[in-house]
């Protein structure tokens, strides 16, 4: 069942796309994971092995668009009107921010080279292998893993692969139709994958030039104080005769200056 806050936007999508025109699934993970067993074995021990439900979702619903084809509509997302006029491409992504496409919303017929291009790029992916450090960080490694930045990397790949394919068959949904007042749809509070690290994460995203900006006002002054004490080297303390530089502070040295 549909929770609480999100029955609002799941219902205007349903009324917006009424049946016999559309038919409405709504994917559980027990739904998820049949589809991909039945229809797409060679994806279950990757789809098994994803240590996140987020990972698995964002799989399912890739496994969901290139078996059934149609709209693919987050909870967390709710309709204005009708997507009928964009069911004349073969696939849709919206733009996002900074940039890339997100998967919250995507459009793509049946059986799509696109989408089965995503689906077998999942593997690699997630592979240990292709991780380092970035993998360490929950939130990063859903992105690159099998999220929003995944397909955008991905989607991208294939159409520089196909150009004129991709020319023909893909439209990215401007931000202007993608949730502000006049656009098919708009966001509710969603989110409930992330982990405690997001937040320290969206707070940089959203504050990346002040940050940047600290930063190179403390690199600045550290590479000051560096230039002034190599020109103003402080005196040795240990040392009697008053050595300018440590460096030179030596028994020889000392000999020397006191014959001097």
């Amino acid at each position: 069942s549909v929770p609480d806050r999100w029955q609002g936007s799941y219902k205007s999508c349903v009324e917006h796309h009424p049946s016999p025109v559309y038919t409405h699934m709504l994917w559980t993970d027990a739904s998820s994971r049949n589809l991909v067993a039945q229809l797409l074995p060679w994806l279950l021990p990757t789809y098994d092995a994803y240590p996140l439900p987020i990972q698995r979702a964002d799989a399912a619903r890739l496994a969901a668009l290139y078996v059934h084809g149609g709209i693919y509509v987050d909870l967390d997302v709710g309709c204005r009107c009708s997507f009928d006029r964009l069911r004349i491409y073969q696939h849709i992504f919206p733009a996002t921010s900074p940039l890339g496409v997100s998967n919250d919303l995507m459009l793509a017929a049946p059986a799509s080279d696109l989408v089965l291009h995503l689906l077998r790029a999942l593997p690699a992916a997630s592979s240990p292998l292709w991780w380092g450090f970035v993998g360490l960080v929950p939130y990063l490694r859903v992105l690159f893993s099998t999220g929003s930045a995944f397909v955008s990397v991905e989607v991208g790949r294939w159409c520089r692969a196909n150009p004129a394919r991709c020319a023909a068959e893909v439209r990215i949904l401007p931000p202007a139709l993608y949730g502000p007042k006049d656009g098919f749809v708009y966001h509710i509070a969603g989110s409930s994958w992330h982990t405690s690290d997001a937040p320290v994460l969206l707070f940089i995203h959203q504050h990346l030039t002040a940050l940047l900006s600290l930063l190179f006002v403390f690199l600045a002054a550290v590479l000051l104080a560096i230039a002034r004490s190599r020109r103003h080297p402080r005196r040795c303390r240990s040392c009697p005769h008053g050595c300018r530089d440590c460096r030179y502070h030596s028994d020889a040295h000392h000999r020397l200056a006191k014959i001097v």
